[in-house]
């Protein structure tokens, strides 16, 4: 029983962790407060490592797609198209496959938030 209670708890916390962060993000947004980029940072990592980089990350890149080093400041064309890549599979449901734990609507909405924010307004590009 026991080495079902560990993992159970560490998603949850995860789970909460998450959608706390997302809520003050999107309080930050709704008030015209601007994110810090280390929070825009922080909020995607999480969302990468939890949602995607099993499939996308350092041991396996599903079609070539590695998210776990994929830098959310936009600085040239070619970041600019990654991150697009990923706001349309996202926007259109398409990820996470509908056969993986899918990501609660407001952490979802936080996370398409902040990639639209960034290529709306690129660093260096």
């Amino acid at each position: 029983m026991n080495i079902f209670i560990k993992p159970l708890m560490s998603i949850i916390a995860t789970t909460i962790c998450v959608l706390a962060f997302a809520d003050a993000i999107c309080a930050q947004e709704l008030r015209g407060d601007s994110v810090s980029d280390a929070a825009q940072s922080k909020l995607l990592a999480t969302f990468f490592q939890s949602r995607c980089v099993k499939c996308h990350g350092k041991q396996k890149q599903n079609n070539g797609v590695r998210l776990d080093r994929l830098d959310p400041r936009i600085t040239d064309h070619a970041s600019l198209t990654k991150w697009q890549d990923v706001l349309e599979v996202l926007n259109k449901g398409e990820m996470p496959p509908e056969d993986q734990k899918q990501p609660e609507k407001d952490e979802l909405t936080a996370t398409i938030g902040l990639i639209t924010d960034n290529i709306s307004r690129p660093a260096g590009y």
